[in-house]
């Protein structure tokens, strides 16, 4: 608001004499340096106020040169040029860091832009002009036109930038609704969008590639709550999922599907690849969990993988065959990884942990 009213300001006294339009260009400098400054705070950067005051100075420097001070074309390229400036550096702001892709954050960038052109127009005209620039320039159809285009964006920044704080809340919202508070990772519902659209683009690619489906669970969880208390097993779920973020990455999409249970959906990986990436989470987690909660006793996860065609596999059903392999896994002693296997075939039992076919 200080920003749209300094302009405001330097609007109206840009009408009233010499004095009022040196003063109106100082408030639009400013205004320039603070628009930056906002975006710098938006996007949680280091805030540089320094740069509210450096084109100020930059500007008053001019009047310790009499010849400069008493030239309005002199006056009219420091401010013209500074102000073209900083709105360049803000348009590269509200682009470069506009991780959101926030729509109103484009059309600031671009609003901005035109602004940094329009200043560069009137910069570049006094060189065209050369003396005559004064009393001609403001005649041309070209500068009033790019008078009006100024006019016109420093109109759209108020209700832009509303836009922005409003769609950034939004955004921040919907992407709370797909986090699972606890562990930081996606929630059920995230997993399976993300899991589904994925499917789906990889079957309009290449319905023949392979692709892995897995579900983990913690094994005795309920002892662990019951013996360490509520907290200690939210610890060691959050350190699941930390690791999950390690050993997976993005090689493929994984969430926290229910309370000590995650699921995994890897592309382009077939099910003894899947089933060996695993192997390095559960060895890795038998390893490392017991120290979140400081307890002696091993505790360890077991897992199920699925691996089919991708343009034969629904998601849900991948989901039921890698959860019948989990309580295979379950089954056949706890910590470790089983592979689905079809109807008829035996798993092979001589292998304690990782089971490939």
């Amino acid at each position: 608001m200080l920003t749209l009213t300094l302009i405001a300001t330097a609007t109206i006294m840009n009408r009233h004499g010499d004095f009022y339009i040196r003063i109106s260009s100082f408030l639009y400098l400013i205004s320039s340096g603070l628009f930056v400054l906002s975006a710098q705070v938006f996007y949680r950067l280091q805030p540089r106020f320094i740069l509210v005051f450096v084109p100020v100075v930059l500007a008053l420097g001019i009047y310790l040169f009499p010849d400069l001070r008493d030239s309005f074309v002199a006056r009219s390229r420091v401010n013209t040029s500074l102000n073209a400036l900083l709105c360049a550096w803000a348009t590269y702001l509200y682009a470069y860091h506009n991780e959101n892709k926030l729509v109103s954050a484009r059309l600031l960038s671009a609003v901005f832009a035109l602004g940094s052109l329009s200043y560069l127009v009137l910069f570049s005209g006094s060189f065209i002009q050369s003396g005559a620039w004064v009393a001609a320039a403001y005649n041309s159809i070209v500068f009033k036109a790019n008078y009006f285009l100024l006019l016109m964006v420093i109109l759209s920044l108020a209700p832009l930038m509303l836009a922005l704080v409003l769609e950034n809340h939004s955004a921040k919202y919907k992407k709370l609704a797909r986090i699972d508070a606890l562990t930081g990772i996606r929630n059920r519902r995230a997993f399976f969008d993300d899991a589904d659209q994925m499917l789906e683009s990889l079957c309009r690619e290449d319905g023949s590639r392979n692709v892995s489906v897995a579900v983990i669970d913690i094994d005795h969880f309920k002892n662990v709550n019951d013996t360490f208390g509520h907290a200690a097993g939210d610890k060691v779920i959050a350190y699941l999922a930390n690791m999950m973020s390690e050993v997976i990455g993005d090689k493929g999409v994984f969430g926290r599907t229910g309370g000590e249970e995650f699921s995994v959906f890897l592309p382009d990986m077939e099910s003894a690849a899947a089933s060996r990436l695993l192997e390095r989470l559960r060895t890795a987690f038998e390893e490392n969990a017991s120290r979140t909660i400081e307890s002696t006793q091993a505790i360890t996860l077991s897992a199920g993988v699925f691996a089919v065609k991708a343009q034969i596999s629904k998601l849900d059903d991948a989901i039921s065959k890698a959860d019948e392999a989990l309580y295979q896994a379950k089954r056949m002693g706890r910590n470790r990884i089983e592979q689905h296997h079809a109807e008829g075939a035996q798993p092979g039992l001589a292998k304690p942990r990782l089971i490939t076919q």
